[in-house]
């Protein structure tokens, strides 16, 4: 069974501009998007491969 993931969604705080008030967002780092719970547990479970074969 296929299931899609959604890795990323659209910043709360800046509303997917990436700026507010013509300064860059610091929750998005200016990008518009922000991980979402799956897209931060996959990136954890390849850090933590890559530190694991790193040891």
């Amino acid at each position: 069974m296929k299931k899609d993931l959604n890795m990323e969604k659209e910043c709360a705080k800046c509303h997917g501009r990436g700026k507010i008030n013509n300064t860059i967002c610091a929750a998005c780092n200016g990008t518009g998007t922000v991980l979402t719970e799956d897209g931060l547990k996959i990136l954890k479970f390849l850090r933590d491969g890559i530190r694991t074969s790193e040891s």
